[in-house]
């Protein structure tokens, strides 16, 4: 698959991730079964094998609407006719036979030097941005006293996000300022998160139903509003946002936040309690809505209640992997991969059924593969460190998934292999350096170099190089193509295209894999 495939395969994916439809169920579920079928559809082409004919179905958000999409996915294995469902491709193209499976080639060499000059200074605006986000936020909290203050998307973003955001930080500033000095109002010890106008989420609705789906829809743009854990979600629009704080009930968010710290105090409570006891290496689990912390307090309790019964049966075993307690009613009580150190349990999951496992050969088996990533992981980050020692760049990282992690560690050696002939032609010094599936610039200025870089046409390159140094006079200063100004989302991280939740999704988001922000 050519990177122009992947890259508007990761377009598509963008669009329809089942973790921008949290508040919409069905969509979710159809997003996610449909990326299954993709996932299957390309793997049986890169294998070289004809695929099934496929339909899919995906939901997309259309403004303050969700709407939906379908494709079939012909057995002559091209993904055409999906590319130009989404638009992305024109008929033309599709006509042409864009979206085929295709291998080109490309100049690894060349490509670096016309790509590293302008990402590593689009690498230098986003850290600068982000430490402006950073310190604007950190200033805002201490003068008004914030228990805390987050601020749009909890992902990597781009230059243009980073601006909206210092925007969005800078009009909150002003109006808490205005509020406390003319109103006499106070945010002591409240949450905020604050949205520019331009990027806030959707607004919720009740359920809907029709002959074609259920669930919750899209009705508006989100409005200022107190969430159920207390936290002001707040829009930062100059008209609004005024009237917006002071229509809010301060002394409701007050009592809601205090409910919130309760439960979050427990988790961190009783989180070391029952790693000590299961003999695990940690138990996390998503505190980010007060009902996961609610269900992590009364499932830890039920182990508790039996403490003596758990120790008796575990014993002295001490496990590799560690505890995720989750509230996705759609995955098994227990779930574990083979490429993921992670274990993870529903918070239903009675306590008999947990203990069974842990001392199961399925539960050995678990904790071998647990093991087995760990060493890979420590292999993978000592490589990774000598290649960023090697160029002298700024940050090295994998963003594959696990399952392709014995290519990016093939592509990291052959990187340390051929390092003194690319030295010669392209300075990598300061670059960020993304080991990955495909040629590409991020909107955080990271260069992402496929783990299957073509050696075809490097090879000759690099003998021209290493028998006349000469040629790599011009190697000092990279020329300055325009970088592709392109985002990529936390996402998207988990390969092309799957990133449904299934435990390849837990050895990638859940696992807390590396994202380069």
């Amino acid at each position: 698959m050519d990177s122009d495939t992947k890259k508007l395969i990761r377009a598509v994916v963008r669009r329809v991730h089942p973790d921008l439809f949290t508040a919409h169920p069905f969509e979710r579920q159809r997003n996610s079964d449909s990326l299954k079928a993709l996932n299957s559809y390309v793997e049986q082409v890169a294998r070289g094998i004809t695929p099934r004919s496929t339909n899919v179905e995906f939901w997309v958000k259309d403004g303050e609407h969700l709407t939906r999409i379908d494709a079939l996915l012909p057995s002559t294995g091209s993904l055409g006719p999906l590319f130009y469902a989404f638009s992305l491709i024109t008929e033309e193209e599709l006509k042409a036979g864009t979206g085929r499976d295709d291998v080109a080639d490309t100049n690894f060499l060349e490509w670096l030097r016309d790509t590293v000059y302008e990402a590593v200074k689009i690498a230098e605006q986003h850290e600068s941005l982000k430490l402006r986000i950073r310190e604007s936020r950190a200033n805002i909290e201490y003068k008004y006293q914030l228990a805390s203050l987050q601020v749009g998307s909890e992902f990597a973003v781009g230059p243009l996000e980073q601006q909206r955001q210092i925007e969005a930080l800078r009009v909150l500033d002003a109006v808490l300022a205005t509020l406390i000095s003319e109103e006499g109002m106070s945010f002591a010890g409240l949450n905020f998160h604050v949205y520019h106008p331009d990027t806030c989420p959707l607004g919720a609705f009740g359920l809907h139903n029709n002959e074609d789906h259920y669930g919750l829809g899209a009705g508006h743009l989100m409005r200022s509003h107190v969430a159920d854990d207390g936290c002001l979600h707040v829009v930062a629009d100059r008209l609004g946002l005024r009237e917006a704080l002071k229509a809010m009930d301060l002394e409701r968010a007050r009592v809601l936040t205090k409910v919130t710290m309760f439960w979050l105090k427990r988790v961190r409570d009783l989180s070391p309690v029952l790693r000590e006891l299961l003999g695990v290496q940690n138990v996390w689990c998503d505190t980010r809505t007060e009902q996961n912390s609610q269900n992590f307090v009364l499932w830890a309790g039920y182990i508790l209640e039996q403490r003596e019964e758990v120790a008796r049966a575990v014993g002295s075993r001490q496990f590799t992997f560690s505890l995720l307690v989750h509230s996705d009613a759609s995955s098994p009580m227990v779930d574990w991969s083979q490429s993921s150190s992670i274990l993870q349990v529903r918070s239903d999951c009675p306590p008999r059924q947990l203990v069974e496992f842990l001392v199961s050969d399925t539960g050995i088996m678990a904790d071998q593969a647990a093991a087995a990533v760990q060493v890979t992981k420590k292999e993978e980050q000592e490589l990774l460190e000598r290649i960023r020692q090697e160029f002298g760049a700024k940050h090295v990282v994998r963003v594959c998934s696990m399952f392709e992690c014995d290519r990016v560690l093939e592509g990291a050696r052959r990187l340390l292999e051929f390092a003194p002939a690319i030295k010669q032609s392209v300075d990598l010094r300061g670059a960020s350096l993304a080991i990955d599936d495909c040629y590409e610039v991020w909107g955080s200025g990271f260069i992402s170099i496929p783990y299957d870089f073509t050696l075809q046409e490097l090879q000759p390159q690099l003998l021209k190089l290493l028998s006349a140094k000469s040629s790599a006079a011009g190697g000092g200063g990279a020329s300055s193509g325009a970088a592709r100004e392109q985002m990529r989302p936390a996402a998207a991280v988990a390969g092309c295209v799957g990133c449904h939740r299934v435990p390849a999704a837990a050895a990638g988001q859940k696992e807390g894999r590396q994202q380069p922000v």
